[in-house]
């Protein structure tokens, strides 16, 4: 029989290694400066439209759907690979896939989120925790 953790690991491993050009959708990845959070945005295609970040450190992993629902997951089996062609997201920069902004923040943190709603999630060495970005706000 196969153990859950083994099976969850696969998946995120898959989720990691689909290569860009799979389906119809964009998917992009970024890392931060020190490599500790990264993350997998997608806009279609065969992962669906959604934003998945993790952090190393604090082993935890936060995925972002369309609808504006976010599932916090933690521990090691939340956990997967990044791509070996994602770019840095430094702060102060910017990166928009499909209904998806993610913009990196010192120190060594990516926030995404909706970009009509608000809605998402920051990823930092300390984990994941859900946000609202209102419009009023400088970012």
């Amino acid at each position: 029989m196969i153990k859950p953790v083994v099976v969850t690991a696969c998946c995120l491993s898959l989720v990691f290694a689909l290569p860009a050009s799979a389906g119809s959708g964009t998917v992009k990845w970024y890392v931060s400066p020190n490599f500790d959070v990264s993350c997998q945005i997608s806009s279609g295609g065969a992962l669906g439209t959604l934003a998945y970040c993790q952090s190393i450190k604090a082993k935890q992993s936060g995925t972002l759907h369309r609808n504006g629902f976010v599932k916090v997951c933690k521990g090691s089996r939340c956990l997967g690979d990044p791509a070996e062609t994602a770019k840095t997201l430094k702060a102060g920069k910017r990166a928009f896939v499909g209904p998806f902004e993610c913009f990196g923040q010192i120190p060594n943190a990516i926030t995404c989120f909706i970009s009509k709603t608000g809605k998402g999630f920051a990823t930092s060495s300390s984990g994941v925790r859900k946000v609202t970005i209102r419009e009023a706000m400088v970012l």
